[in-house]
């Protein structure tokens, strides 16, 4: 029996095994020394996920020595896109529409300062790099309190308090405006505005480079 339920073990291990394949990529923007990029990706996850996920991707010389898993060596990832497609085994004409879908979202989402900065702000969650893409500071909505946000129909598989980044779909998609930042990154400031958001806009600031993120009713707002 005991072998009986290794060999069964084994076989799972074998045939269940997840993978994630990359089946399309885009360019979003290029220069001497920054390359942006969307990659598509096919994931096969028994029992949990099969479909296409998208990824924002970025180099820069700070990146080259790079190698991180389901990466590409010398590029780091900004950004998880929103835009995903389940299915299984997707068609050479869904790949492509997921593809230039996911193109046109990335593309409204991605900001580029003057002064240096990379900054990818999607519903949700808001990246930024001073650095060269070596690494991101980071804030995403869904850590904010649930009685600070409307809460959306969540699907049946999350828990309660569960699956935040749902209330800020469709319609409640998140918009960020009034970047500011220091040179050090150290403190940082924006609006951010949603119709899930129970008090209005909201102002997120952190004042030690993002080990805390504090967001507050925007001054402005009725």
């Amino acid at each position: 029996m005991q072998r009986l339920l290794l060999f069964f073990t084994s076989l799972c291990l074998t045939a269940c095994g997840s993978s994630h394949d990359k089946t399309g990529e885009a360019l979003l923007f290029q220069s001497d020394k920054l390359k942006i990029k969307l990659v598509q990706i096919y994931d096969d996850m028994p029992w949990h996920y099969y479909g296409l996920t998208h990824q924002i991707w970025c180099q820069t010389p700070a990146t080259m020595a790079m190698s991180m898993g389901g990466i590409e060596k010398g590029w780091n990832r900004i950004s998880y896109s929103g835009i995903s497609v389940p299915g299984q085994s997707p068609s050479r004409e869904i790949k492509k529409k997921a593809l230039d879908a996911a193109e046109r979202d990335a593309r409204k989402h991605l900001q580029l300062t003057e002064n240096g900065a990379v900054v990818y702000a999607s519903s949700g969650s808001f990246a930024i790099t001073l650095n060269g893409c070596e690494s991101f500071l980071t804030w995403v909505a869904w850590s904010l309190p649930t009685d600070k946000v409307i809460q959306a129909d969540k699907p049946k598989y999350c828990k309660e308090g569960e699956c935040q980044w749902e209330n800020f779909k469709g319609d409640n998609e998140i918009s960020y405006t009034d970047i500011k930042f220091e040179a050090d990154l150290k403190k940082i400031s924006f609006r951010a505005h949603s119709a899930a958001f129970k008090e209005g806009d909201q102002l997120v600031q952190t004042e030690d480079g993002g080990m805390h993120w504090i967001a507050t009713k925007w001054p402005h707002t009725k």
